[in-house]
């Protein structure tokens, strides 16, 4: 069996952080208002980087919900170098964008 999504979270974050990140995260049912549906659960920022992070449980990074889906098709366009839009899993897809 996975990690559940708020290990994956916590792994993330944690490593961010220790790495020198600027990081904040976001729970859509408390901080997040009904206008930003499918906002992301992490945003962390370094240097001229933007991480915009959906975490998702282990093997899961296939199950967005519809408004996060619709939420990332039109935030999608706009990112690019310096800001990157990632569903992940494992800390592995985050070390890969940032190495």
């Amino acid at each position: 069996m996975g990690k559940p999504e708020s290990e994956v979270q916590g792994e993330i974050v944690e490593f961010l952080r220790k790495t020198g990140w600027v990081v904040k995260v976001f729970a859509w049912n408390r901080s997040v208002p009904k206008q930003m549906k499918g906002w992301f659960d992490v945003v962390a920022f370094k240097n001229d980087m933007v991480l915009l992070i959906e975490c998702k449980a282990k093997g899961k990074r296939n199950n967005l919900r519809e408004g996060q889906k619709r939420f990332h098709e039109t935030v999608r366009p706009h990112t690019g170098e310096h800001v990157i839009l990632v569903v992940a899993d494992d800390l592995q897809q985050i070390l890969e964008i940032i190495n």
